[in-house]
C-alpha cells in the first residue's frame, strides 16, 4: 500500500513536470518585456529606490529623466541626485546639484536643507549655516521642519547628532 502512495507521488510530480516544461521553454523564447514609464512615474519609482538603498538604479533612472521638458520634473531629478551623492559620500557632487537647483529656483528650501546638511557633512559648518538661516526665513516652512533646522544650526559633533537621509522630513512644495 506505502508503494502506491509513492508511486501516487511520483506521478503527480511528473504530471506536474509535463505541464510546467512546455509553458518554461514557451517563457525562454519570449523576449522580455519594457514597461514605459512617465518622467513622473519614473521620479516616483526613483524615490522608492533610493529608500530601499538601490543608489546605482536611482542614479541611472534620474539621469535618464533630466532630459524631461517639464522643469519640475528635472529639478527633483537634481534634487534626489543630490540625496543619492549624499548617501554615497559624494558631498561635492551632492552640491552641484543642489546649487544648480538654487541658482535658478532659489525659494526650493528643501534644496536649500539639503545643501545644508551635504556642507555639514563635509565639514562646511559656515556655508551650512548660512543655508539653514535662509532656510529659516521661508515663511512657508512647516513647524516641524524649522524645529529640525534649528537642531542643524546647533550643530554638535556627528557623532552626537543623526544626520542621515532619513532625519530630514521634507514637506511637499506647492
Amino acid at each position: 500500500m506505502a508503494r502506491n502512495n509513492n508511486m501516487r507521488g511520483s506521478l503527480c510530480i511528473f504530471g506536474v513536470l509535463a505541464v510546467l516544461m512546455p509553458m518554461l521553454a514557451f517563457a525562454e523564447t519570449q523576449p522580455a518585456q519594457t514597461v514605459e514609464l512617465t518622467d513622473a512615474q519614473a521620479l516616483a519609482v526613483s524615490d522608492m529606490m533610493i529608500g530601499a538603498g538601490d543608489l546605482n538604479a536611482a542614479t541611472d533612472l534620474l539621469n535618464d529623466i533630466l532630459g524631461s521638458d517639464d522643469v519640475n520634473i528635472r529639478i527633483r531629478a537634481l534634487f534626489n541626485l543630490g540625496r543619492v551623492a549624499i548617501a554615497n559620500g559624494d558631498y561635492n557632487t551632492a552640491q552641484k546639484y543642489l546649487l544648480t537647483i538654487l541658482k535658478w529656483h532659489p525659494g526650493y528650501t528643501n534644496a536649500r536643507i539639503e545643501l545644508a546638511r551635504a556642507y555639514m557633512l563635509d565639514n562646511d559648518y559656515e556655508n551650512a549655516d548660512f543655508q539653514l538661516r535662509l532656510a529659516l526665513g521661508d515663511k512657508n516652512l512647516p513647524a516641524p521642519v524649522a524645529q529640525q533646522v534649528q537642531m542643524m544650526l546647533n550643530y554638535v559633533p556627528p557623532e552626537k547628532i543623526r544626520l542621515d537621509p532619513g532625519s530630514i522630513h521634507f514637506y511637499e512644495d506647492e
